[in-house]
């Protein structure tokens, strides 16, 4: 029996904008803290990998779709209103917007990143800080 299993792209929102405004020691207190938190949303057979700069690649395996989509929305809500504490004794928020797809399980796992790094462009397009899925061609 073929069990689903979905990929995420999460893209940290103005992460250039951290970078350029608070330094980068900053922007990297963000990728850590974020995708600590994240991970710990995650169960324990669940995998994110860095995959670009500020994007993670998530990997939900035996999980639907919709059951993926409540668990990367706990993730987007969390990030949300967690607060990442900076090097210089601040704190600041941040978001990130999620491309979601369940993976065809005839297709290459590259078709599945490229449809979720299109809902997830998509997810930037219509605002920031929310969840696309992505609907397979």
């Amino acid at each position: 029996i073929q069990r689903p299993c979905c990929l995420c792209l999460m893209d940290f929102d103005h992460f250039k904008q951290v970078n350029d405004l608070c330094g980068h020691q900053a922007g990297d207190a963000v990728l850590r803290q974020g995708t600590k938190f994240t991970q710990g949303i995650l169960r324990k057979y669940d995998s994110i990998y860095r995959y670009g700069g500020e994007e993670f690649l998530i990997c939900l395996p035996s999980t639907p779709l919709e059951d993926a989509a409540q668990v990367v929305e706990r993730i987007r809500a969390g990030l949300e209103a967690l607060p990442i504490s900076t090097p210089d004794g601040k704190s600041m928020r941040i978001t990130a917007s999620f491309g979601l797809v369940e993976m065809h399980p005839r297709k290459p796992v590259e078709d599945s990143i490229a449809l979720a790094d299109e809902a997830m462009l998509y997810a930037k397009h219509r605002g920031r800080n929310r969840v696309e899925l992505g609907t397979p061609t």
